[in-house]
């Protein structure tokens, strides 16, 4: 139970590295995925605080978006930004830079659940320097 605490502790603390201020999140699950050579499924609910803005940043897996609450503006280099709302969701590849990645309102919260997938021990999000 301890390693799965520290594993969690861990993975929060990357998928929330691009933020300027700290979003609040919740762990929800680290776990590897069977038989598929060592993949390692993380979930996170992220709440960012109204008008609450993210750095650049990379992420090392594959991650799935979907938007619980609020609006949520993102763009990854190359493509347009967009604005999710309720019920969205949106795909980033390993390697992607995330350049922009906000909430969409200054006065409600948004929340997301994200869904990383990436080789057991990759850093799943890295801030630009």
């Amino acid at each position: 139970m301890r390693l799965r605490t520290a594993l969690l502790a861990t993975a929060l603390a990357a998928a929330l590295a691009g933020f300027a201020a700290p979003a609040a999140a919740q762990a929800i699950m680290t776990r590897e995925i069977p038989n598929a050579g060592g993949l390692q499924m993380t979930e996170v609910k992220v709440t960012l605080a109204p008008g609450q803005i993210g750095h650049p940043h990379h992420h090392g897996g594959f991650l799935v978006a979907y938007v619980l609450k609020g609006t949520v503006v993102s763009q990854v280099e190359g493509e347009p930004e967009h604005t999710w709302h309720v019920g969205d969701s949106w795909i980033e590849n390993p390697g992607a830079h995330h350049v922009v990645s906000r909430n969409g309102s200054a006065t409600e919260p948004a929340e997301f659940l994200v869904v990383f997938v990436a080789p057991k021990g990759t850093v799943l999000t890295t801030p630009d320097p």
